[in-house]
């Protein structure tokens, strides 16, 4: 007869611990039945009103399962998927170096719709007859090794201009009129995300 081990998976409250806040009673539900889920491999929906922390119930349990596989040399990946863009930067800018800082050893990063980033190749398409599409490709030619996300909010900031939704339209990648592969990745930043 052999006899095998368990190991029972940490309780959110004491994965939690290690952050050093203060726990709120709906995020440690939500984080115990997270971790629940992950073990069983079963699925959750779960919805809850803002300022409850769904942010770390979630991203807490997940972090902890990368980390356990890894230390296996496994492989374990998690997906966040947001509704928002400003909740997905409030991950990426805030919550997950945070969380790096807490627990070291995970990587992350963020993707977007393809309309959020910049498609030289739609830009070119544009630029024929629109001086402003045109203009604006000269530009973006110019500083191309300074763009590392290309989505909107990097190119205003590098163009030190707003771009209105109309003039975005010329410049973002569209899957309906995505080359679908074959223009060149480093004229897509979706493609390089």
């Amino acid at each position: 007869m052999t006899q095998t081990t368990m190991t029972a998976s940490p309780t959110w409250a004491s994965l939690f611990a290690q952050v050093g806040l203060s726990i709120r009673p709906q995020q440690e539900v939500l984080g115990n039945a997270i971790i629940s889920c992950f073990d069983d491999k079963e699925n959750l929906v779960a919805e809850s009103l803002v300022g409850t922390g769904k942010s770390y119930a979630a991203l807490i349990p997940m972090i902890q399962k990368i980390l356990s596989a890894k230390k296996q040399k496994k492989v374990y990946r998690g997906i966040i998927s947001t509704e928002t863009i400003g909740l997905q930067q409030q991950y990426v800018k805030k919550d997950l170096p945070f969380l790096e800082s807490k627990f070291p050893g995970f990587t992350y990063m963020a993707l977007k719709g393809r309309g959020n980033y910049l498609c030289m190749n739609h830009v070119k398409q544009n630029a024929r007859g629109n001086t402003w599409v045109a203009s604006t490709e000269r530009k973006l030619d110019a500083m191309r090794g300074r763009i590392v996300e290309g989505d909107r909010s990097e190119l205003e900031q590098l163009l030190k201009q707003e771009i209105s939704d109309h003039e975005w339209s010329f410049l973002a990648g569209e899957s309906v009129r995505c080359a679908e592969g074959k223009c060149k990745p480093e004229d897509c930043w979706s493609t390089k995300a």
